[in-house]
């Protein structure tokens, strides 16, 4: 809508679904009628689809927002979540370079900062390919298209918005459902955002080649506890928390952190001289060794969902453990182990553990001290995790795991 706004010569709308593609060609042809558009209907798995419609409709700049977001969602269906948001994302920027396309804007989430779900590291797999390519491309020049990056938390009355499902709870009578009274969110409404996005995307693009990479995060201000935004709404609909509607703590699901984060540890801020942005240098993965991982996630999505394998006690049904443990083992080699596990144990696929702990121990263990095999390492939240009593005292190699 903010994009029609600026008149431009054209505009392509893609998406999977044909009511919401017809809702929003429909509100664009009343309010733009003389806006040229074309509405495509494809998904981003769909590799070959793509590269038509990029060649065919050769646009200058691309925002790919697709992704399945919803983390209990994505937590109950990891293929599902691979499929749409890592190799999506892969297929698309591919089709961007092989089109020319001159940028591509991926839309990401504070959910990939330090991810402990399913969800969240998809995200950052996405982040990271789109990084791997932009560096690349600025460094040798073989790539025309440059990759834009965007962060940021929550959006006020999106899909899978915590507002919007309080407004139906108030309608009922009731109860408001909050996970943890400390749980807190970034928020930010659409029009923010957007403009913000819009402002990144102009930003990057132009960016020198010694910005290539990295990560444009927008200032979300201080984040909100969901308890206190449960409380005002009530409040604004004239009733009394906890007297007129109750308010019901239901826990954390699978996945989900008490605070987020916008930033990595491991990502310096860099000012941008916009007061609601700011960049993060990224951490850099090799494009050919992100570009091998990601074939191996693209072959382990194909196993059937009845595998031969047995499925271990306490895993989905339908998600094999051979699929899960290659993705996590992805995970680990791009993020590090400790997050790998983290995932792992999301998951429910402890037994897994012992696979990560003889993870390329010599590559894995790279940070302070040494291991058995006379290897530096010990990531600080790898110990953490490892020296539980749940957890196994090894690796595969006979090394102790608390190294």
């Amino acid at each position: 809508r903010q994009i029609a706004a600026f008149q431009p010569a054209h505009m392509s709308l893609l998406d999977n679904s044909e009511y919401l593609l017809y809702s929003i060609g429909l509100e664009l042809g009343e309010a733009h009628a003389e806006l040229s558009r074309t509405l495509v209907l494809g998904d981003v798995r769909d590799r070959v689809r793509l590269d038509q419609v990029m060649t065919g409709e050769a646009p200058e700049l691309v925002f790919h927002a697709a992704a399945l977001k919803h983390v209990p969602m994505v937590e109950a269906n990891p293929v599902e979540g691979v499929l749409t948001n890592v190799i999506g994302t892969r297929n698309a920027a591919d089709a961007c370079r092989k089109a020319g396309v001159a940028a591509m804007v991926l839309i990401s989430t504070d959910k990939a900062v330090n991810p402990t779900s399913v969800m969240g590291a998809t995200k950052r797999l996405a982040e990271s390919y789109c990084q791997a390519l932009d560096i690349a491309g600025r460094r040798d020049g073989r790539f025309g298209t440059r990759f834009v990056t965007v962060r940021f938390g929550n959006v006020l009355g999106s899909t899978g918005s915590v507002v919007p499902l309080f407004h139906r709870q108030l309608a009922a009578g009731g109860p408001l459902t909050v996970t943890d009274p400390e749980m807190t969110r970034y928020f930010m409404t659409v029009r923010e955002a957007v403009e913000l996005v819009l402002q990144a995307s102009a930003l990057g693009v132009d960016a020198p080649s010694a910005e290539a990479g990295k990560i444009y995060v927008l200032d979300m201000g201080e984040p909100v506890r969901i308890m206190d935004l449960a409380r005002q709404m009530i409040r604004l609909a004239g009733l009394r928390p906890d007297k007129d509607i109750e308010i019901v703590v239901t826990g954390p699901r699978p996945g989900e952190k008490l605070r987020e984060e916008l930033f990595h540890e491991a990502e310096p801020l860099i000012e941008t001289g916009h007061p609601g942005l700011r960049l993060a240098a990224p951490r850099t993965v090799n494009l050919e060794l992100l570009g091998r991982n990601l074939d191996e996630l693209a072959e382990l999505t194909k196993i059937p969902r009845r595998s031969l394998e047995r499925l271990e006690a306490g895993s989905f049904d339908g998600t094999s453990d051979g699929f899960v443990r290659g993705f996590v083992r992805v995970v680990a080699d791009v993020e590090g182990v400790a997050v790998g596990m983290t995932i792992c144990y999301d998951l429910r696929f402890p037994y897994l553990y012992r696979d990560l702990a003889g993870f390329d121990c010599q590559r894995l263990c790279h940070r302070a001290g040494q291991c058995g095999d006379g290897h530096h390492g010990g990531d600080h939240r790898l110990r953490r995790l490892l020296g539980k009593s749940r957890y196994p005292d090894t690796c595969g190699r006979g090394t102790r795991a608390q190294n």
